[in-house]
């Protein structure tokens, strides 16, 4: 017997030039025994073929063309019903939601591993394990242990290495802090002319220098202002123009003179010099480096000048009666000068700490409950809706949660006596704390919502880290304390909500406007990704729906409604002899019972007992072109349930046979036909894969329905490119699923 000449498949080159056609033989080779010798297939000579790249598409592993097989027998053929199998496989599919899948999966894996397996004999499975009845290292639990392990590791290794992004970026923001002091704008104006003022500009301005005791970092970035260059410098600190300001008033050094000529008791030494600051800026900036570094700068400065001043004074009124007595008279101008520091707006409300930073970290974290929340209670109902249906639940049931939670919180600042009446009036400044805190938490929440869609609740935990982390970086310490990077602040929600909490709280310079800008940003940049992120995942789930339902009713034994064909009933364009057919929804049974395929199985040769179920197309010619795809539906490939008890030998290794051998494959050698595997069948899907893993660990298996777009694939015979429906200028309706 020879093997069917494949007439009429030629393969083209990305020019179109045809570069071989059909000659493809029988190689007898000693190797091969019995009917293996006919399943050998040499590829032809000048055979080229690129691999094409594969889409992820639909796998239709239980297709409409299916339910509309063709029942009548083909000549020569006989039809049989099958018995009642006694394997209880599920032939209906509940409603679930893709986390819910996914959770019993994994929790189910190990009892999988083994539940195909037969009871006695080759790859006999194990005892299934009992619930309460085994300790942590039974052998009986092996799988279960494995399973639980791989998820501890993983999730071991998901954390340290988010640790190690986000972390530093937290670290950063305050390990440097010192030495971007200088980086602090901070103002002196001398306003009298005279010694004093002199004295302390010079003072100040050599802070900066690298000589000065202090250090080269540890002072702030002082200029020189000139006298007329602002007229209210209180209103210039609170503009924010500078950290701070020290003014030596004018005619201080006349004055000193004066009180010292004269005896004046009312003089005041702190009269000369004035310190400008805003305490509630940032009370971490100001606290730490503007009032301690110009306290220390000017303590320096005033000490040194006056310890001049007074001794040169002493020596010129040595032996003057009249000064000596004016001197007891007002002994403070011996003290010489000193300064007032005028805190513009002190930060006097210590719970505005936990408003503002810590507040807003729970603020973040209740949005992510209510995103969690929700997305479980919509998995019951979501699935049921119509896509703007699902869409408006998705959008504007948030938006509904979040106003009595918002306002919950903003409530909880009440009994403490937040100062909300700094700026406007009480009830004013804490409803509009309430709207910010309501615009807060909806940036926030809809940006969990929007990702709790791509990442599933099981990974939400890492994106709430890196968000928590990136947001409250930047809200602690000014950006002229931290590296320029940190200026992404600007653009990010709590940053914003923090300074307009400052403006209502201390009345500092107003952003508010500013700040809504850029909080309203991220309400509408997720009510662009979450519609769009819904509409991704909803697509893949109507996807899964349609391929679940299909599956339903597919077959693998036992079902009184489907006809099985004998394995020799010949295929649509088939002719008599050794056959090439291409198998889809297959599994492999043994006795009843799917079975796991092994090496110890296949190597020798154990088939006894074995057959394989599927789904059978012709593999060659125009058909072969659409049973190769993996095509259903009106247009694709005509297919017929088999029972293949007759195997000879299992390989796997492309074949010019299947897709011109493009891609590994598996093939089924009986003593009639030579069967490529493609999908197997839903419920034998883990087997197969775990017997792809064991017994060809390195061959990469992994075929799918060819994508129902695009250009006509190399593999695709010329002969046939009429057919290859993407091509045509009409639309036809082949590979599409109903």
């Amino acid at each position: 017997m020879l093997y069917r000449n494949l007439a009429g498949i030629s393969t083209v080159n990305s020019a179109g030039t045809k570069l071989c056609q059909s000659p493809w033989r029988v190689v007898n080779e000693d190797k091969f025994q019995h009917s293996r010798k006919w399943c050998g297939l040499l590829h032809p000579v000048g055979y080229k073929a690129s691999i094409p790249k594969i889409d992820v598409i639909i796998i239709p592993s239980r297709p409409t063309v299916l339910d509309e097989m063709s029942t009548t027998p083909t000549p020569n053929a006989e039809q049989t019903r099958s018995s009642k199998a006694s394997t209880d496989l599920p032939r209906t599919i509940t409603q679930h939601s893709r986390d819910t899948m996914v959770e019993e999966e994994e929790e189910q894996e190990a009892a999988r591993s083994s539940v195909w397996k037969p009871a006695e004999g080759p790859g006999s499975r194990r005892p299934a394990p009992e619930k309460f009845a085994h300790t942590i290292f039974d052998p009986k639990i092996a799988p279960l242990r494995k399973v639980y392990t791989k998820i501890i590791l993983m999730t071991l290794a998901l954390t340290i290495i988010m640790m190690w992004i986000c972390l530093p970026v937290y670290w950063g923001s305050l390990a440097r802090s010192a030495t971007h002091a200088p980086s602090l704008k901070a103002w002196v104006i001398d306003r009298d002319g005279g010694e004093i003022g002199q004295a302390v500009v010079q003072g100040l301005l050599a802070t900066t220098q690298p000589t000065f005791k202090t250090g080269t970092k540890q002072h702030l970035g002082w200029v020189q202002v000139a006298a007329d260059y602002v007229e209210d410098v209180g209103e210039a600190v609170l503009d924010e123009q500078a950290w701070g300001a020290v003014v030596v008033n004018a005619g201080a050094t006349a004055r000193l003179a004066a009180a010292r000529a004269s005896g004046d008791s009312s003089y005041n030494p702190a009269s000369a010099i004035t310190f400008y600051y805003a305490q509630a800026r940032n009370e971490q900036a100001t606290g730490s480096y503007v009032n301690p570094l110009t306290t220390a700068a000017l303590t320096q400065i005033l000490q040194q000048f006056n310890a001049r001043s007074i001794a040169s004074y002493l020596g010129s009124i040595s032996g003057n009666a009249t000064a000596l007595q004016a001197l007891t008279a007002a002994p403070q101008t011996l003290s010489g000068v000193w300064w007032a520091t005028n805190n513009l707006r002190p930060y006097n409300a210590p719970v505005a700490t936990a408003i503002m930073l810590v507040g807003q970290i729970y603020l973040c974290i209740f949005a992510f409950i209510m995103t969690m929340s929700n997305d479980a209670a919509r998995g019951i109902l979501g699935p049921f809706l119509k896509l703007r249906s699902y869409l408006y639940l998705r959008i504007l049931v948030p938006l509904g949660l979040y106003l009595p939670l918002s306002l919950a919180f903003a409530m909880v600042s009440l009994p403490f006596h937040a100062p909300f009446g700094a700026k406007y009036s009480y009830a004013g400044g804490f409803f509009l704390y309430f709207l910010y805190t309501y615009m807060g938490m909806t940036a926030l929440g809809l940006a969990t919502e929007a990702m709790v869609t791509i990442l599933t609740p099981r990974f939400m935990a890492f994106f709430l880290i890196p968000l928590i982390i990136s947001n409250v970086s930047v809200a602690t310490l000014p950006f002229d304390l931290q590296p320029w990077f940190y200026k992404y602040g600007y653009g990010f929600p709590i940053f914003n909500n923090t300074t307009a909490v400052r403006t209502i709280l201390f009345n500092t310079k107003n952003h508010l406007g500013r700040s809504a800008g850029v909080i309203i940003a991220w309400i509408v940049l997720s009510s662009i990704t979450l519609p769009l992120f819904t509409i991704i995942m909803r697509r893949r789930d109507e996807r899964a729906h349609k391929q679940a339902m299909l599956e339903k009713n597919m077959p693998l034994d036992g079902d009184d409604n489907v006809t099985w064909f004998p394995p020799d009933t010949l295929l649509k364009d088939e002719l008599p002899g050794m056959s090439t057919r291409i198998a889809v929804s297959f599994a492999f049974m043994s006795q009843g019972e799917l079975i796991e395929l092994d090496e110890e199985i296949v190597s020798h040769n154990r088939f006894d007992h074995i057959e394989l179920l599927a789904a059978v197309g012709n593999g060659l010619d125009r058909e072969g072109m659409f049973s190769q795809a993996v095509w259903f539906g009106q247009g694709g490939a005509s297919w017929k349930w088999m029972k293949i008890d007759d195997i000879q030998f299992i390989e796997c290794q492309p074949s010019v046979a299947f897709r011109m051998g493009t891609e590994p494959c598996v093939m089924v050698c009986t003593s009639k036909a030579l069967y490529y595997l493609t999908v197997p069948h839903p419920d034998y899907h883990d087997t197969w894969v775990r017997t792809l893993k064991s017994v060809w660990p390195k061959e990469n298996v992994d075929v799918k329905p060819w994508p129902l777009e695009g250009c006509r694939p190399t593999w695709w015979s010329a002969e046939y490119k009429d057919d290859w429906p993407f091509d045509a200028q009409e639309d036809k309706d082949f590979g599409r699923l109903s």
